[in-house]
């Protein structure tokens, strides 16, 4: 599962934060380019999908969550290369960076797996 934010880059800016580094986000953007949220890569946690609930959304009224969900569809393929990539290079050490931004996958993997479905 991957975590969505809407705290955009603007938004963490103007509270003094650095942009996200973007090999671990991914900048969800509306048809005009404006960035509306923040897939983030560094904090995904394995969940069943059992526990997957879908969003009911009114189309007349959620607007913005349509938005997200057009960009994300739209981009889905390059949203999953990017959340492997993170993985893996946070799974097998390529670097310290990833050692220390992101979750340790591997542990949380081992701890889902005392949970039932």
């Amino acid at each position: 599962m991957l975590p969505l934010t809407s705290q955009t880059t603007n938004e963490r800016k103007k509270r003094g934060k650095k942009k996200r580094a973007a090999v671990l986000t991914t900048f969800v953007k509306e048809s005009n380019g404006t960035e509306i949220a923040n897939i983030l890569h560094n904090n995904m946690i394995p969940v069943f999908d059992s526990v997957v609930t879908p969003l009911n959304i009114d189309v007349e009224k959620d607007s913005y969550e349509i938005n997200e969900i057009r960009y994300i569809r739209k981009n889905h393929e390059e949203i999953i290369g990017k959340a492997s990539k993170v993985y893996e290079k946070r799974v097998n050490n390529y670097n310290d960076f990833y050692v220390k931004a992101c979750c340790d996958f591997k542990k949380l993997e081992q701890e889902i797996s005392g949970y039932k479905k």
